[in-house]
Parts: C-alpha cells; sequence; structure tokens
C-alpha cells in the first residue's frame, strides 16, 4: 500500500489507503529512486478498519522513464502486527488515456493480524478520472470444517481529483470473510471524500472523511475522520 496517502487506495496521494492500493506510478522524465514516511491517524483499507490509533508508515519507490515501477510499503497495523508490500507494474498514456496493469503482494510479519494478499491491479484514467479493478486471492482462508484454502475476490474502485480535492467510491466483492464459509466472502462498499495539499517542500498533509458499509465495519455504518502526513525525498 504505497503511500497511504496511498497506493492500495488509488495512486491520488490520498489516504484510501487507498491507496490503493490504487497502484498506480506517474511517468517521470528518468529513472527515480524515493523514499517517504509518515503517519496516519488511523489506518484504513478500502473502508476496512486496520489500525486503532496512530499508524506510522514509509516506502521505497522506483521508477523508470519508461513507465515500469516497483516498490515497497510497510505499516503498524493492530495487534503490534506490521504490513509490508511489495508491488510493480507499468503505465503509460495513449491519446490522453492513462492505462496501467500491476500487482501487490500484501504480507504481515507475525500474520496474527491475516494472511496473504495476491493482486493483479488494472488501471484506466482520462483527466481527472480514474477507474481501479483489482483481482486477488486471500491465501490460507479457513471454512466452517476448518479446512484452509485461498479465496478469490475483486475490488472496483471509481476516483476523481481536481485541485487537490478527490473522491473515492469503491467496492468489495468477496473481499470480507463470511461468517459462515471463510472461503466465499462478503461484499462490501466505502465512500472517501478529502482534500490533499503540499504544506511544506515535498510534505503533503491530508484531510478525509470516509464512509463504510455496516458490511466493512462489522455492526453498522461507519463515518470516519482520518489525517495523515508524509514527508517524500529523492535518493537519485
Amino acid at each position: 500500500m504505497k503511500n497511504a496517502f496511498k497506493l492500495k487506495s488509488l495512486a491520488l496521494s490520498v489516504a484510501v489507503a487507498s491507496s490503493s492500493m490504487a497502484v498506480m506510478a506517474p511517468n517521470v522524465a528518468q529513472a527515480e529512486l524515493t523514499g517517504n514516511i509518515g503517519l496516519m491517524s488511523e489506518y484504513y483499507f478500502r473502508g476496512i478498519q486496520q489500525s486503532d490509533g496512530v499508524s506510522p508508515e514509509f516506502g521505497i519507490d522506483y521508477e523508470h522513464e519508461s513507465g515500469f515501477y516497483i516498490g515497497a510499503w510497510s505499516a503498524k497495523v493492530d495487534e503490534q502486527d506490521i504490513e509490508y508490500d511489495i508491488y510493480g507494474g507499468y503505465e503509460t498514456e495513449i491519446s490522453g488515456f492513462t492505462l496501467g496493469a500491476g500487482f501487490t503482494l500484501y504480507r504481515y510479519l507475525e500474520r496474527d493480524w491475516d494472511t496473504a494478499y495476491d493482486e493483479l491491479n488494472l488501471w484506466a484514467g482520462y483527466g481527472p478520472f480514474t477507474l481501479m479493478v483489482d483481482r486477488g486471492l486471500h491465501r490460507d482462508q479457513e471454512d466452517a470444517d476448518g479446512k484452509k484454502g485461498d479465496r478469490d475476490y475483486t475490488v472496483v474502485s471509481v476516483a476523481a481529483e481536481y485541485a487537490g480535492f478527490y473522491g473515492v467510491y469503491g467496492r468489495g466483492m468477496g473481499f470480507l470473510p463470511d461468517e459462515d464459509n471463510a472461503q466465499k466472502g462478503e461484499d462490501h462498499t466505502w465512500v472517501q471524500l478529502g482534500y490533499s495539499t503540499e504544506i511544506y517542500t515535498d510534505t503533503t498533509i491530508d484531510f478525509s472523511i470516509l464512509r463504510s458499509s455496516k458490511e466493512a465495519t462489522g455492526d453498522k455504518e461507519r463515518t470516519t475522520l482520518l489525517l495523515g502526513i508524509n514527508k517524500s525525498f529523492s535518493f537519485m
């Protein structure tokens, strides 16, 4: 989940956390190696709470002028576990349309919080609008009979951004465990509206309001105010 203002939520330099994450690497004029560190008031991913309180995050990215990129990102989740993600892909622009494809591997150091996720990420953008489709596998899910297996899921996100303001609507299909069969999965939705701006050189602050469906929270619909700050820097 790159900078969670963030890759996992959609690469609009927003905490959608999600970012994605979405997984978009901007075309750059030359090869570039960059890093980022930050703090999130709470870590949410696709409308689902990941931390109960402040979560530090950091990442490193390599982007080539050809459009290829690779990177890693990490953050603290609940139960004192650490999430770390590895991602890569390719993005290009054709007649004003931005097109990209990539992968994201989500992992946890202790596996206390969750098991692994493997995703294929596809996205297309035009002007301020971006559509992203993520197809993934949630590894080692245990069903009601105690048998383990992988659960497949799909997440579709639509985002718009203008002058720092942004909005994201997302729907996860089969992303959440089902109470009766963890290999089946439930659907959930989320909406996030926010504003992101640079307050100092390479330092960005982000405010947003997140609305998560009752499936995402486990009991009822929830509205959450989120704040994040991120500092980026270049190695080359």
